[in-house]
């Protein structure tokens, strides 16, 4: 009888003790956010407050213990034009190994420049034409022969 007492207390004690314990969740961050350039007239600068607003914001994201990966695009815009700037998928231990934002980011360069008007885009060299050639019947006689390996009579 005294040992089903101290069954029933430890069963009842492990049950308390799981409803009272927070659950502790792993959670992944999506963070989308569009920065205006605000006149800037330079796409280096924009991409310098874009990395700036990614480290404030990925660090805000890991001050939450549940947190343990983050996903963060950055758009830009500049005279009603929107372009991806930046973008970064970091964990937490990453982060902690390596917390600079160079490193982790993936950069849209030169084509997000164009597309929000910083820059003109190439032009496009073409080839001159070059003359076509039509074969002469004489070509074509010339080009085919007996000798050919794969000719059958």
């Amino acid at each position: 009888m005294r040992i089903w007492h101290w069954a029933l207390l430890g069963m009842s004690f492990v049950m308390n003790w799981g409803a009272i314990a927070p659950a502790v969740l792993a959670e992944a961050r999506q963070l989308d956010y569009t920065l205006s350039s605000q006149g800037s007239r330079s796409y280096a600068v924009l991409v310098q407050q874009a990395e700036q607003m990614a480290d404030r914001l990925v660090r805000q994201s890991f001050s939450d213990a549940a947190v343990t990966q983050v996903s963060l695009r950055i758009l830009g815009e500049h005279n009603g034009s929107e372009a991806p700037v930046l973008y970064l998928t970091v964990s937490r231990t990453d982060w902690q190994a390596n917390p600079d934002i160079q490193t982790q980011a993936r950069y849209f360069g030169r084509p997000s420049a164009v597309l929000l008007g910083f820059t003109q885009p190439q032009a496009i060299q073409t080839a001159a034409a070059l003359p076509i050639g039509y074969p002469t019947s004489q070509d074509v006689e010339n080009s085919l022969s007996d000798t050919e390996p794969n000719f059958y009579d």
